[in-house]
């Protein structure tokens, strides 16, 4: 759903012939100051989850093409590390594609430390962008390595799927590595997916044992999906 989604939207900004306008944005609304897309379905997989995309417009806003250009300049040389996800194998190859297709940003992965064992699909998977010089990955090493790597003067970016603790460490880093760039600066070096503890809340009331046999498969679930 990822890559058909942004290759579809890639398509309706180019301007391809008989391509559709992105569902999300066409459910445009205003809500005070903000401006506000959706909601729409999740994915086909989870009927009945849907989403919203909140924006609020700054002053001083680019157009996406200006934008582009000016991250293409001032990125040339540089890369992005990203501090691959503990919980799901996916997310470390979306947090790439997004990378380089979107930003046009080479990437070094940085597997985590439960899951060196993607190194190899990943090899397979993502051959074309290391063939190409976009995508290399290396395992987890240590701490003080890891701080090595994302003090390298060609760091440019950081991604990380984690813990809010994890992402200001992350900012300390390259905030030593750069003494001379803001503080502002350093943290929009920065991306995250903050990690969160979503609970299971099953409310009072009478169940069948189908519908507490459906909920258990559903928490454990989560926590294999999710690495407990």
């Amino acid at each position: 759903d990822y890559l058909r989604t942004f290759v579809e939207a890639i398509e309706y900004k180019l301007g391809v012939e008989g391509v559709k306008e992105p569902e999300l944005l066409t459910k445009k609304r205003n809500v005070g100051d903000d401006v506000v897309y959706g909601p729409i379905n999740v994915s086909s997989t989870l009927p009945g989850n849907t989403f919203e995309v909140w924006t609020t417009p700054s002053d001083n806003m680019e157009s996406e093409e200006e934008k582009d250009t000016e991250e293409s300049i001032n990125e040339l040389g540089k890369v992005a590390v990203v501090l691959g996800a503990g919980n799901q194998s996916m997310l470390t190859i979306i947090d790439v594609l997004d990378n380089v297709l979107r930003h046009r940003r080479p990437v070094i992965v940085k597997h985590h430390p439960l899951r060196p064992w993607l190194a190899a699909p990943y090899a397979i998977i993502l051959e074309p962008l290391d063939k190409r010089g976009y995508f290399s990955q290396c395992e987890d090493v240590s701490v003080d390595v890891t701080k090595t790597l994302l003090s390298h003067p060609a760091v440019k970016h950081v991604h990380i799927t984690g813990s809010f603790s994890t992402a200001k460490a992350v900012e300390d880093v390259l905030q030593k590595a750069n003494p001379t760039l803001s503080s502002s600066k350093v943290k929009s070096m920065v991306t995250s997916e903050l990690g969160c503890a979503t609970p299971q809340i099953i409310d009072d009331g009478d169940y069948t044992e189908l519908e507490l046999l459906h909920v258990a498969s559903m928490i454990a679930c989560g926590k294999k999906s999710n690495c407990g």
